[in-house]
């Protein structure tokens, strides 16, 4: 059987970030280099769902990017509305969009290449010398395909505060190709994903360029419960946008990305961190980036 493209960022969320050109601009930290690239180019591998026969009973074994592909679907049109409807009179997440964009975000903070390299270098410094050394990949899928775990990650987030905010800074939100991230309640550390159980985690995913969700623990943030489902009153300052991207350079395996060619910020990080141009680094020598 041919192998497959598969994306573990899907196209429609990096289609957000695009520029009128329908091109992302692209920069790896690994060489430094920046180009543009078509979203259908970027954060995929050749077969990387790919399971054994045995783990899902039966013979198709693209089973898991299908069941991805219709969360996606689902994901696409809630994201839709929030942008349609952000400027009005009082803009609110629903509750039933709240439960399935959660499951959305699980996945995603879940499915990428940064999480199974966080996966296995956990199997490799917890394992015994007889324990077992399963493949990285079927480690990752394993994960991915137990319908427990991510549900119940999904149901952690859907209890959390969510807020929106909008950006109307100077300095426009990056991804990348690791777009959930993990911060702590200090808003200093950005963690290892996934977390979720820690007091005052806040699990955050830029929507657009001007778009930011942030869902929250909460038991700490309690002091902004009044603001649940709504959008943030708070002005974004440059500052601020900067520090959020700083998340989704620092925490990316490889390539973050940008509806414009500016990545000064990105460079300026990347020099000061040095460590994190490393797709192969060691993940588990700090708290945070």
């Amino acid at each position: 059987m041919a192998k497959e493209r598969q994306h573990y960022v899907p196209r429609f969320y990096l289609n957000s970030f695009c520029n009128d050109a329908g091109q992302l601009h692209v920069y790896d930290k690994t060489t430094g280099r920046k180009f543009v690239s078509r979203p259908d180019s970027v954060a995929v591998e050749k077969d990387f769902y790919e399971l054994p026969v045995e783990l899902t009973g039966t013979s198709d074994t693209r089973e898991l990017e299908s069941a991805l592909s219709d969360v996606e679907g689902d994901a696409a049109a809630i994201i839709r509305t929030w942008v349609g409807a952000i400027g009005a009179t009082e803009f609110r997440i629903r509750s039933a969009e709240r439960e399935r964009f959660a499951l959305y975000i699980a996945l995603q903070l879940l499915r990428t290449r940064e999480q199974r390299e966080i996966l296995a270098e956990f199997q490799r410094r917890t394992a015994t010398a007889e324990g077992s050394n399963t493949p990285d990949a079927v480690l990752h899928n394993h994960l991915l395909w137990n319908s427990d775990v991510v549900q119940g990650f999904a149901d952690q987030l859907a209890d959390f505060i969510w807020i929106i905010a909008q950006n109307s800074s100077d300095v426009q939100f990056l991804t990348s190709d690791h777009p959930v991230v993990v911060k702590d309640s200090t808003n200093t550390n950005w963690l290892l994903a996934p977390r979720l159980s820690e007091a005052g985690v806040q699990v955050i995913i830029p929507l657009t360029p001007t778009l930011i969700l942030y869902c929250k623990e909460p038991q700490h943030w309690q002091r902004v419960l009044r603001f649940d489902s709504c959008l943030s009153p708070v002005p974004f300052t440059d500052y601020m946008a900067n520090h959020e991207n700083s998340g989704q350079i620092g925490m990316s395996t490889r390539f973050v990305f940008s509806s414009s060619a500016q990545f000064s910020i990105t460079e300026e990080y990347c020099d000061a961190n040095p460590r994190i141009r490393d797709p192969n680094r060691e993940r588990f020598t700090q708290t945070g980036t």
